[in-house]
């Protein structure tokens, strides 16, 4: 089971739908307990940091209640712009969109070879090829279901693994007891 530390969090800010999210930066814990036959040690591991967005309402929740109260495009898809704000207040945000700082949550940054991608440097506006992608992942890294979040979770940001059936992180993958819940905060 992997852990980690949210360092940073940013106000309220809103997408192109005019939907309000947060960007979470977490970090990994600077220190693991494994399983080794001497029983379990603490290791040093160098830390990792990367960020997340987390919505301030589920956009398929959104997208079912548009579907309910009738508000649907030419194209018969959910038209959640035309909800109200009173019809939208008992929609849950993501988990991640009420983190605060220095809690800790299960889950890791996970690193993986992507199809080939162009990426735009903010300072310099140079353009480069890469092939490699990181994300955070809420939920037990020791879980079964932890694999089929990564290639979700890779997906939904545009990007498909090249080796799906490889999917162990870099730390290991069960060497710790089970969980229940896929995302817990400490």
């Amino acid at each position: 089971m992997e852990i980690l530390k949210v360092i940073e969090v940013s106000d309220v800010k809103q997408d192109v739908n005019g939907m309000p999210y947060k960007t979470v930066k977490f970090s990994t814990s600077d220190k693991k307990m494994i399983n080794s036959v001497e029983g379990r040690i603490i290791v040093q591991i160098p830390t990792k940091v990367s960020s997340r967005n987390f919505q301030g309402h589920s956009y398929l929740e959104l997208s079912q209640l548009a579907k309910d109260l009738g508000y649907l495009t030419k194209d018969g898809k959910a038209d959640y712009s035309k909800l109200s704000e009173e019809e939208i207040k008992d929609v849950k945000p993501e988990f991640g969109y009420n983190l605060k700082k220095d809690q800790i949550v299960v889950g890791a940054i996970v690193s993986k070879e992507v199809e080939e991608y162009e990426i735009t440097d903010s300072t310099t506006g140079e353009v480069r090829t890469v092939n490699t992608y990181s994300r955070v992942i809420l939920g037990d890294s020791g879980q079964a279901s932890f694999h089929s979040d990564i290639v979700k979770e890779f997906r939904r940001q545009g990007h498909e693994l090249i080796q799906i059936a490889d999917l162990e992180i870099e730390q290991g993958v069960g060497e710790e007891e089970e969980i229940e819940t896929p995302a817990k905060v400490f």
